[in-house]
């Protein structure tokens, strides 16, 4: 198993996050109060937000800190869905390559 360091995880995640949102770090740093510099130094793991960032990051994109900080895989924090999805994690990484695609293709089935 790779381990990745909060700062790792933190970094994938606000990159990711701003991404969904289709933002650009300038437009980011615009919304949280800060330059520019501050998202690049985030999103590259040079530097850690304040607790105070992440409470801001954390509520502009509606997820809990500790997904942001990969404590969680669960965007708020839930503990009966982070158990479901600790579960459904299990099941699918021990799938084959083929067994995914079916399980995904079966997950969207249901969820229409």
């Amino acid at each position: 198993m790779i381990f990745l360091d909060y700062r790792d995880l933190f970094k994938e995640r606000l990159t990711l996050l701003r991404k969904e949102k289709k933002l650009t770090q300038t437009e980011l740093a615009a919304h949280m109060g800060v330059s520019k510099t501050i998202i690049n130094k985030y999103e590259k793991g040079h530097a850690s937000p304040s607790y105070e960032m992440l409470w801001k990051l954390s509520s502009y994109f509606d997820v809990s800190v500790d997904y942001l900080i990969g404590k969680s895989n669960s965007f708020n924090g839930d503990p009966v869905l982070n158990e479901q999805i600790s579960e459904f994690q299990k099941i699918f990484d021990s799938m084959t390559d083929e067994q995914k695609e079916k399980a995904i293709k079966m997950l969207r089935i249901i969820s229409d």
